[in-house]
């Protein structure tokens, strides 16, 4: 239970916490009580965004720069990440990559540096067709992009909705996809 204690304080940014245990015998048996002293805390000094989308530094710095001047939670900061991917993807960012840095000032404090990488836009735009839904083939290109480290092509387009009608039974399924760069934000 100690060692529990001390890594949490840890994930919260306070890498010299220290928990002492108090044991008492009593009638029924042993009362122990815990005391943690946590110390001084690795705080966030600042905080760098490395992107070309001035849109997606916007939404980084929107979401992350409340932790300025806070105890470092990597586990917080990678939480947040994990949301931000998912708010990227809804504005049609489904190649991005994020990397996460921390480099030390001194024993008590450090930067944290977001790098964005692939801020390429992509929407779907599916023509309507008898047997098609259009509106879950645009989702399903979508979910499709989100683990993809390819670089995205209208070969790989055409395979991956290939893929999918051959799992429905259409067998001699010919897609035809085309790539237009989506210029905006």
């Amino acid at each position: 239970t100690k060692n529990l204690f001390l890594d949490i304080a840890r994930d919260k940014g306070y890498p010299q916490a220290e928990v002492f245990v108090k044991k008492r015998k009593m009638k029924n048996g042993v009362s122990i009580q815990f005391f943690m002293d946590l110390k001084k805390p690795i705080e966030i000094k600042k905080i760098f965004i490395l992107s070309k989308s001035n849109f997606l530094k916007e939404l980084i710095n929107k979401k992350m720069s409340y932790h300025k001047n806070t105890p470092l939670s990597l586990q917080e900061i990678r939480r947040e990440l994990e949301e931000l991917r998912s708010l990227f993807f809804h504005y049609g960012y489904y190649l991005t990559e994020m990397d996460l840095k921390i480099k030390s000032i001194n024993k008590y404090s450090v930067n944290v540096y977001f790098e964005v990488k692939n801020t390429e836009r992509y929407a779907f735009y599916v023509k309507e067709h008898a047997g098609v839904d259009y509106v879950k083939d645009k989702k399903f290109l979508a979910e499709s992009l989100a683990g993809i480290k390819r670089q995205l092509s209208e070969e790989n387009l055409k395979s991956i909705i290939e893929e999918k009608y051959k799992t429905l039974g259409y067998s001699f399924t010919k897609a035809q996809i085309s790539i237009k760069k989506n210029i905006g934000r």
